[in-house]
């Protein structure tokens, strides 16, 4: 049993001094290594990949009038660059020390055009090119083009309520320049516009995008276009005829001025301009000679600087109202009755008089009426244009005290007034 455990002991003892002179072996062999290669330093070759490339001589093209068609950070791939490099530098090698170039300022003709790639290292380290990838980039040369096109103002939502845009200013032209592919085919430049976002006095400074004659939308770099939407506040006023009647004692012989009125106007302006308007003065409106068939007759406006109308309004009128001239005058009628039953007898006493009636019809007794009107109107009246009235209408036998009533024809009833001046009252007696 004894030697059988001894043997076990020395099998693993073997293993286990063999297993620390592998581990010696392999320091040893790593010690050797790097003292072979800090030695000797030998070259070794490294890949650096997605290496920038960047366009040289792009002021040298466009002197011949050329330009590189598209946006070069589009355009241009990186590279995959293998250097060879001492071992001492082989951590030192990155894309901080490659820099990769095209030079487009040999090309003298557009099109398409293939450029050899460049590749030049920093003096930090020692490297040498071992292989590029890709070795040359195609890249299309287009003629420089130049050329003015219209700006459109493209607007979206509504202005605040209150607010308006009356007279928007911006360049009407813009010019542009690049690659003719591009600018041939563009036939507007579009500023868009939210009006929700403007207030009073608001100046956009927006850059534009471009379209072709079919509103498609053409990849071009924007220009940068000041619009100013012209945003002002608006109000209601009213406007004063206050001094607007010239010459309003020169009216026509018989005819005298009585008055002239306009309404209301909405007026717009910033806000500083128009906080403390609340009328607009019209110019004076010359009345001499003027009858009553002068009714109306447009309200030129007197308005503030910095304040204009509102656009979209009827042109405001002045409606001036000069009638002839009216006089007041006293008339004597005899009184008429009426509704007086049949075979009834009624006793009229007005004053010191008093008279017997067996019929409807004019009695005598006078009444008195004073009608004021134009000197037209009365100075034609007839018997029949005024007539004093009693009725009996529905009265039957007995006493009564009754007001006498003026009735005027229909070709004067609108034109004159009538007041009844005597007698105030009439005592009537009904047998």
């Amino acid at each position: 049993m004894t030697k059988q455990n001894n043997s076990k002991r020395s099998f693993h003892s073997y293993i286990s001094n063999n297993f620390v002179l592998k581990i010696i072996s392999l320091i040893f062999a790593i010690i050797l290594w790097s003292f072979v290669t800090n030695s000797t330093n030998p070259d070794r070759v490294k890949t650096v990949r997605n290496v920038p490339v960047v366009v040289q001589g792009l002021e040298a093209l466009e002197e011949k009038g050329l330009t590189v068609r598209d946006e070069l950070e589009k355009l241009l791939p990186t590279v995959t660059v293998k250097v060879n490099v001492k071992n001492s530098d082989y951590k030192m090698v990155d894309k901080n020390v490659i820099f990769v170039s095209v030079d487009v300022s040999e090309i003298v003709k557009d099109g398409p055009n293939s450029i050899s790639v460049t590749p030049s290292f920093s003096n930090l380290v020692d490297v040498s090119l071992a292989s590029i990838e890709p070795q040359a980039i195609n890249i299309t040369i287009d003629k420089i083009l130049e050329k003015k096109v219209p700006v459109t103002i493209k607007t979206t939502g509504e202005l605040a309520p209150g607010l308006v845009s009356v007279a928007p200013k911006y360049n009407e032209t813009v010019l542009i320049k690049g690659s003719s592919y591009y600018v041939e085919r563009i036939s507007d430049a579009i500023v868009d516009v939210d009006l929700s976002t403007l207030k009073d006095g608001d100046v956009l400074s927006q850059i534009c995008h471009f379209t072709d004659n079919q509103g498609n939308a053409i990849k071009f770099d924007g220009v940068r276009i000041d619009v100013d939407m012209d945003v002002q506040t608006k109000k209601e006023v009213s406007i004063s005829s206050e001094g607007a009647a010239l010459n309003s004692d020169k009216v026509a012989s018989g005819y005298e001025f009585e008055s002239i009125s306009a309404g209301k106007i909405t007026i717009c302006g910033h806000a500083n301009d128009i906080q403390d308007i609340s009328e607009i003065k019209i110019e004076p409106i010359d009345l001499k000679n003027k009858d009553a068939s002068f009714t109306s007759v447009p309200a030129l406006l007197v308005l503030p600087e910095g304040v204009s109308v509102v656009e979209g309004q009827n042109a405001p009128v002045a409606k001036v109202k000069i009638v002839p001239k009216k006089k007041t005058v006293t008339v004597k009628r005899s009184i008429t009755i009426s509704g007086l039953g049949e075979n009834m007898t009624a006793t009229i006493t007005s004053g010191n008089s008093t008279v017997t009636a067996k019929n409807n019809g004019t009695v005598k007794i006078t009444a008195t009426v004073s009608l004021t009107g134009s000197n037209f109107v009365l100075n034609s009246l007839t018997e029949t244009d005024v007539i004093v009235k009693l009725s009996f209408d529905n009265m039957g036998k007995g006493s009564y005290e009754i007001t006498p009533t003026v009735s005027l024809s229909s070709s004067i009833a609108n034109e004159v007034t009538a007041q009844l001046v005597s007698p105030a009252q009439v005592s009537v007696s009904i047998n």
